[in-house]
């Protein structure tokens, strides 16, 4: 069913419970089952080891990824680490979670879609009431062709095959706007307000700013800088001072999330989209706090400077 999905689509079957040998006679793990073709798309923190690949995948290797506390169940064979599932044996490439402390990962097991245990198709072919869920996930945005397809190799493979959507889970800026609208989040409201009110704030600040910087920009025009040079100045100034605001935000967004990481069991991601966005807003912000003191300041004339001493 899922051989021929685009390479920038993936999915993973959630929701598994698997039995590792060894532990609790019935004790079951939450475990999640990987499909994808390209190795970009891992989203579990790892504290040792590796992930498993997308060839790993393709060729249904017996591979797997475990929590720190199931860590106990493994035994050394060759020089790697194994554990058996369902009375089957998976080598350990990697241990999800976080080190030196407890989370949700601790007890999971990750494994490609390919892989997993006979019993677990036994109990499902048993079961008629049991159908597979799984979640896609396309770079691209759009994965109607792997669902397409999923649909005519399901019905050629199984008699009684049927296919249920969800839906999707929004995700790219445009859908999140149109969202925000329809649906306005008091949070998203008050952070919208509140960079109105800082805006403003910024702008008489600016202002300020150049009022009491007349007696330079005076100066200057008498000795011949024109009015670009004088917003060129003006601007550079201000924006280098909102990379290095920028800077110490994300210095400070750092350490958060060490410290909230260390507290309590949440991660706090920086992730690259999300520091392009915050650079074009910071930047933009500059431009437009500058726009009216700019204004302000090429009205300045030579004769300011004589004004002021005189003064």
């Amino acid at each position: 069913m899922f051989s021929r999905i685009d390479n920038d689509t993936g999915l993973y079957l959630n929701n598994l419970l698997l039995h590792v040998d060894g532990s609790e006679v019935n004790g079951y793990c939450s475990a999640s089952a990987e499909y994808f073709k390209n190795d970009d798309v891992w989203h579990y923190p790892l504290v040792s080891g590796k992930y498993f690949t997308a060839d790993d995948v393709k060729n249904g290797n017996k591979v797997v990824l475990i929590g720190s506390s199931l860590d106990e169940y493994s035994y050394k064979k060759n020089n790697e680490k194994y554990l058996k599932i369902e009375e089957e044996e998976y080598r350990v490439v990697g241990i999800i979670g976080f080190a030196n402390q407890e989370s949700r990962w601790d007890g999971r097991i990750i494994m490609p879609c390919t892989s997993l245990p006979k019993n677990y198709f036994e109990e499902f072919n048993d079961n008629k009431y049991l159908g597979i869920s799984f979640i896609m996930y396309s770079n691209l945005g759009d994965y109607s062709k792997s669902e397409e397809f999923m649909k005519s190799q399901g019905k050629s493979i199984l008699k009684d095959f049927s296919f249920e959507d969800l839906g999707q889970i929004q995700s790219n800026s445009d859908q999140v706007l149109s969202q925000a609208a329809e649906n306005p989040d008091k949070i998203l409201s008050i952070a919208v307000i509140g960079y109105l009110v800082t805006l403003v704030f910024a702008i008489n600040i600016t202002i300020f700013w150049i009022e009491k910087r007349k007696y330079e920009i005076s100066v200057r025009k008498a000795f011949g800088f024109t009015n670009g040079s004088i917003i060129k100045m003006i601007f550079t100034e201000m924006i280098g001072f909102a990379i290095i605001s920028f800077i110490i935000a994300i210095i400070m967004q750092f350490v958060l999330s060490v410290v909230v990481g260390s507290i309590a069991d949440y991660t706090l991601q920086l992730y690259l989209p999300n520091l392009v966005i915050g650079l074009v807003v910071v930047l933009v912000t500059a431009l437009v706090t500058t726009l009216i003191p700019v204004i302000k300041a090429i009205k300045v004339e030579p004769a300011e400077a004589l004004k002021a001493k005189e003064g």
